[in-house]
């Protein structure tokens, strides 16, 4: 007997003395909850690539660039990527990277999946259906909110995308037409994506960021609008404009 009460008072103990969930497993939990491999997915960005002879001295023409669709990935989703296999790492949860043309609708019906970057590109059918969207049709590039255009946008956007600010948008959801946990972290820029991704994988930036969450949000599909400051190329903290729970 004082055997079982001294197994029982240490279980008791460590159960009280265990760290509490914090914000993040609190945000990945119903993504992570099942066993099979979580598909981490990246989007290829089309560049036009000058392809001639360097000894050409006559005018660049149309003619000599090269559309690439399937070789380059964006530096803000490579960097998200980075941030989000290092969390998956760190909870001991398997993981498959995917680019492109790996992903199949079948991919995302089998598996949990995270999709970085550009919305409206890759990823434009699956979110265009949720409240709020990053719209790559329009100019300036905007965020709709059921498909009217907000004052989320970047109307001095450069050609070259070296903004001074962007917005971005992190959604969990229940997906009806893939039956599976999807989390999109998404920018209207590299940038956003970057700080998107930085947001959902630090404790402290995502209790913030639901601090004035409703009760059960853990078990809700959920949408969080924010806007970044750049600072000398690089995003800073981002800060929440918007929330969506359902």
């Amino acid at each position: 007997m004082p055997i079982l009460i001294a197994a029982i008072a240490a279980g008791y103990f460590l159960y009280q003395t265990r760290p509490a969930a914090s914000s993040v497993d609190e945000f990945w939990w119903p993504v992570l909850r099942g066993s099979s491999p979580v598909s981490l997915c990246a989007s290829y960005v089309p560049v036009y690539n000058l392809d001639r002879d360097p000894s050409v001295k006559t005018p660049v023409r149309a003619a000599d660039f090269t559309l690439l669709t399937d070789q380059f990935v964006g530096g803000g989703d490579l960097v998200a990527v980075s941030r989000l296999s290092s969390m998956l790492t760190r909870l001991n949860r398997p993981f498959r990277v995917r680019i492109g043309s790996e992903i199949s609708f079948r991919d995302l019906r089998s598996a949990p999946a995270i999709l970085v970057g550009f919305a409206y590109t890759r990823w434009k059918e699956i979110s265009s259906e949720m409240r709020y969207f990053i719209d790559g049709s329009r100019r300036p590039v905007v965020i709709t909110d059921n498909g009217t255009p907000t004052k989320w946008a970047l109307p001095d956007l450069p050609a070259d995308r070296h903004t001074t600010e962007d917005y971005a948008i992190v959604s969990r959801v229940f997906h009806p037409d893939t039956h599976a946990m999807l989390v999109e972290v998404a920018g209207i820029t590299q940038y956003g994506t970057d700080a998107a991704a930085d947001m959902v994988t630090n404790p402290d930036l995502l209790a913030e960021a639901l601090r004035n969450a409703p009760a059960g949000w853990q078990h809700k599909n959920l949408q969080i609008v924010m806007h970044v400051k750049v600072v000398s190329g690089a995003p800073s903290s981002p800060r929440v404009v918007a929330t969506y729970f359902w």
